[in-house]
């Protein structure tokens, strides 16, 4: 059972991987299409594409809610647990 476990895993990781490629791939393909096309028009072409990677669509970052004291305040706690100077 721990096998197929295993199995699986390595299955849906290398599967992963491979559809993160062909994603990157098209998106590099579909950008470097659209700045030829805006080139070519000499920007009178309108041209969109996909800008995020599959990655990102996947497994977003969170949104950073704390404000600029709080991250501020919390650079400074680490700096004196590692016994930095945080005197202004």
């Amino acid at each position: 059972m721990i096998e197929y476990c295993i199995a699986l895993f390595q299955k849906e990781r290398e599967d992963r991987v491979y559809k993160q490629y062909i994603s990157d791939c098209l998106r590099i393909i579909t950008e470097n299409t659209a700045q030829t096309v805006a080139w070519l028009s000499r920007g009178e072409a309108e041209v969109k594409y996909i800008s995020q990677s599959l990655t990102d669509i996947l497994d977003p970052k969170p949104v950073e809610t704390r404000t600029s004291e709080e991250i501020i305040a919390g650079i400074e706690k680490k700096l004196q647990t590692m016994g930095g100077n945080t005197e202004k």
